[in-house]
């Protein structure tokens, strides 16, 4: 007769009747397919099979009479999450060693024999203080995003008395947390959450032969089994510290050995952190482009050429897409819905309406998940701690986005100054000079239409009215002289000094016979360059 255990690796229920329908399900998935054996279990084999080995690796009798296990290889028996063995012999010195190991390892061990499951005991992390040596303000604020708390608080944490950081851990977790909290910089040890489990005392094997007395075993499973039962918190959801350290391991020590229990979920949680990092960097980059468009709106108001404004538009809108894509795979959305997504991007209402909808959505899941979203979205420590692996596509996206909105920002500073530069005036042609005047000298009065464009026309006044052909031309100033250029007259062209008059509106101009032609403005004449700015 075998005395059998189920060696099982996810936590079981706390209820026993829960727990043994639990393993048997466990059970059936396992006869069903052949699955891998979670670590857990081979770490368990490994370790076992050192202290007991294996009926494979018998060679002689005498080993095989000395074998402890009904059948081998003993690694078959174990598929998935739970394995199940048979002893045949020295129940009273393995069952010890079986019971003491397993809880090491995070797992549980039914005895269905004797109706008795030993679930592993828990262990807590608690924080002591800095380790020596290391400076805490530092290590305050690398604990800070860990903790979700400001730097002042971890400060007090490393400062104050012995924390309780976690607790209800298996041994292997408790390490790594421990490991990473050390890494920090901070002082840890790990303790029982209740008394320590005692030794179980070695018993004399009680038979040779398979039949075993269930009386002798009574003090040594009593003994093992003194070790407090910590119930199983499958259902209860982790709070946001928990959900913050997770993530935190899986980014800092990565080549830590997954948590037996939730090998099958490890696959799980990090698609949940891949799909979150599709959420955040998704909606970093909306509102980067968001940002984006603004400025652009500014361009399309300027002066700027076709070109560089198109140029501009390609690079938000492609930048929009990729965002779009990323946050709607991170909402999980169906390809359909993704397109219709894209194509609302060119409907102005509705591409605002679904892009508005979308980012509340990102940011209730965000939320929900423990991270905090502010008017920029997730910050990047954070979304860098999603991806586990530093700074993603994501984030180097955001980095050129943010590139992009400083280049377009000086972009429209550069054009709004190019623009005022154009709206002042054009040396050769002064706005100051641009007008109707009186020009009188001596002997006569003229009319002179002075254009911005250059061109010139001047009448000459009698006190009936204009007398004369009308002279045409060009004027233009070159080093405090005007130059006049006439249209088919004689001579063809003049140069004179020109002075223009302090305390009226006026100049005066030198001829060339040393008279002085003294110019009063008519009127001001209507010229876009010049409303904008005269000198």
């Amino acid at each position: 007769m075998s005395y059998i255990l189920d060696i099982v690796a996810p936590a079981v229920p706390a209820d026993d009747s829960a727990a043994y329908d639990f393993i048997d399900q466990l059970r059936l998935a396992s006869d069903a397919d052949a699955l891998a054996p979670a670590p857990a279990l081979l770490a368990f084999h490994s370790a076992i099979t050192q202290q007991f080995p294996c009926l494979s690796t018998c060679s002689d009798d005498a080993a095989l009479e000395q074998c402890v296990w009904s059948d081998g290889p003993l690694l078959n028996n174990f598929s998935g999450d739970m394995g199940t063995i048979a002893i045949s012999s020295r129940v009273g010195e393995v069952l010890p060693a079986i019971l003491r190991l397993a809880p090491e390892l995070g797992l549980t061990v039914a005895d269905q024999q004797r109706d008795k499951i030993h679930r592993p005991p828990g262990f807590r992390v608690v924080l002591l203080g800095t380790k020596e040596g290391w400076n805490p303000d530092q290590v305050a604020a690398r604990l800070a995003p860990l903790f979700k708390r400001s730097q002042e608080h971890t400060r007090a944490m490393l400062d104050g008395p012995r924390l309780t950081i976690k607790q209800g851990l298996d041994r292997a977790m408790a390490q790594r947390y421990l490991d990473t909290l050390e890494r920090l910089g901070c002082s840890c040890a790990i303790e029982a959450d209740g008394p320590a489990p005692a030794k179980a005392p070695v018993v004399a094997e009680a038979a040779k032969a398979a039949v075993i007395a269930m009386a002798t075993l009574e003090p040594i499973v009593a003994e093992a089994a003194k070790a407090p039962v910590v119930a199983a918190a499958a259902n209860t959801p982790p709070s946001q510290e928990d959900l913050a350290m997770q993530r935190w391991l899986k980014t800092v020590s990565p080549s830590m050995p997954p948590k037996p229990a939730a090998v099958v979920k490890m696959d799980d949680n990090a698609f949940q952190d891949e799909q979150m990092a599709d959420l955040a960097d998704g909606q970093k980059q909306y509102i980067y482009m968001i940002a984006c468009n603004l400025v652009l709106l500014k361009m399309w108001a300027g002066d700027f050429k076709l070109a560089l404004m198109l140029l501009c538009f390609v690079a938000i809108l492609i930048q929009s897409i990729l965002g779009i894509l990323r946050m709607a795979s991170g909402l999980q959305l169906s390809p359909t819905a993704k397109a219709l997504a894209i194509v609302s991007i060119f409907v102005p209402v509705l591409g605002l309406i679904v892009l508005l909808l979308m980012n509340g959505a990102a940011s209730k899941q965000l939320k929900e998940a423990g991270y905090r979203v502010g008017w920029l979205g997730v910050s990047a420590q954070e979304r860098a701690m999603l991806r586990g692996r530093g700074p993603g596509p994501g984030i180097r996206n955001g980095a050129l986005a943010t590139a992009a909105l400083i280049l377009l920002t000086i972009g429209v500073g550069g054009g709004a100054k190019a623009k005022a530069g154009a709206g002042r005036d054009d040396t050769s042609h002064p706005c100051a000079l641009v007008g109707v005047w009186t020009a009188e000298r001596t002997n006569s009065v003229y009319q002179v239409t002075l254009n911005e464009s250059g061109a010139f026309d001047a009448q000459a006044i009698v006190r009936g009215g204009f007398s004369g052909a009308t002279v045409y031309g060009t004027w233009e100033v070159r080093k405090d002289n005007i130059h006049w250029t006439y249209a088919g007259g004689s001579p063809a062209s003049d140069v004179n000094p020109l002075t223009m008059r302090k305390g009226s509106q006026g100049f005066t101009v030198l001829e060339t016979n040393g008279e002085e032609t003294r110019y009063t403005l008519i009127k001001r004449l209507s010229a876009a360059r010049c409303e904008q700015g005269d000198d």
